[in-house]
């Protein structure tokens, strides 16, 4: 009922609506107003409608305008509001006769219609009524079925935690037994890191103890080099040095009455009088109380002058008594060797 009263109510209100013909009528009267208006530009001022009326010709173009463009918004007004009003009603035609043809074959809306399509809706809700109160009864059953299944869920529930928790003991049991087995590799670990630690202690002791040796030999073989390599020094350099003096890194200075003057500042020729002193030195060290072991001296003398050459090859003869092989690209050692009568074997490759 509701629907048909809300058609009848739009179609009556549509009908006293202002109608379709006034749209079209202010749309024809714009359109004469342009003639009018392009009639009177171009014949300019002396047109007859306006010498006929006693109109200016401005006064007549602007209100030919006026009533143009006043015509045209008056025509698209009453075509929007009576094609608004249209639509709603249309909307409302076809909602109503959806509806009545969800009830009934109905195909018009009239008053019998209307009747008709009542009855069958009581008829309907009724039916409807009856089967909500089934649903309604249906769904208590259905509650009754949650339950008794939440019932037995809870039962199943219960059998299941038990299974649950025999197979969690026996991970527990199996857990507990890996542990005991780790525990064991673990002390068999920490045994082996005892013997580790113990055998690493005594190689830092090793490593200690050497390290004393070490020093305590460096120091003794400093002293050993300082005295004998003194010695030697000075029937090397004919009497120009009498001691040298090596610290414990083994940096070698030469004694002189005013300072220690560090090798590195001495000429080339007295670094190999000073270098020979000390391998002399250094070899008689070495071979200790053995068998007295030859020297080997190769292109040892290249940077001597004569006189240097000289003092130390007379002095190697006169007071090293091992056999003494000296290599040499060039004869001056021969030549010096002869001139001071000294014995040796010459051999030219």
């Amino acid at each position: 009922n509701k629907g048909y009263n809300d058609y009848l109510s739009a179609y009556e209100n549509e009908k006293k609506s202002i109608n379709k013909v006034y749209s079209t009528i202010f749309l024809v009267l714009s359109i004469v107003s342009v003639i009018l208006a392009g009639y009177i530009f171009k014949t300019g001022k002396n047109n007859f409608l306006t010498t006929s009326t006693g109109i200016s010709y401005q006064f007549a173009m602007v209100l030919f305008i006026i009533i143009c463009l006043a015509s045209l918004i008056f025509a698209s007004y009453i075509y929007t509001v009576h094609n608004k009003d249209n639509r709603h009603l249309t909307e409302l035609k076809v909602n109503l006769i959806a509806i009545m043809a969800r009830v009934g074959s109905f195909d018009s809306i009239t008053e019998e219609n209307i009747h008709r399509a009542n009855k069958t809706l009581s008829s309907k809700l009724r039916i409807f009524d009856e089967m909500e109160a089934d649903i309604a009864k249906s769904e208590a059953l259905s509650v009754d079925i949650e339950n008794l299944r939440a019932k037995k869920a809870a039962y199943a529930s219960g059998i299941d935690a038990k299974k649950q928790n025999e197979w969690e003991l026996e991970k527990l049991m199996e857990k507990l037994a890996q542990l005991k087995e780790e525990n064991t590799s673990l002390k068999n670990i920490i045994a082996e890191n005892d013997k580790i630690r113990f055998e690493m202690d005594a190689i830092d002791l090793a490593t200690e103890t050497l390290k004393n040796l070490s020093q305590t030999i460096k120091n003794s073989f400093g002293l050993y080099l300082n005295k004998d390599a003194s010695e030697l020094i000075e029937g090397i350099t004919g009497g120009v040095y009498d001691s040298i003096s090596i610290d414990e890194n083994f940096n070698v200075f030469l004694n002189t009455p005013n300072r220690l003057v560090p090798i590195e500042q001495a000429s080339s020729g007295t670094m190999d009088q000073v270098y020979l002193a000390l391998r002399i030195a250094a070899g008689r060290l070495m071979q200790g109380r053995s068998k007295e072991l030859p020297f080997i001296f190769d292109d040892s003398f290249v940077n001597y002058d004569s006189i240097r050459l000289r003092a130390a090859l007379l002095w190697i003869a006169n007071n090293v008594p091992e056999q003494i092989i000296v290599f040499s690209c060039h004869m001056r050692e021969a030549q010096l060797m002869t001139a001071t009568m000294q014995d040796f074997n010459l051999i030219e490759l």
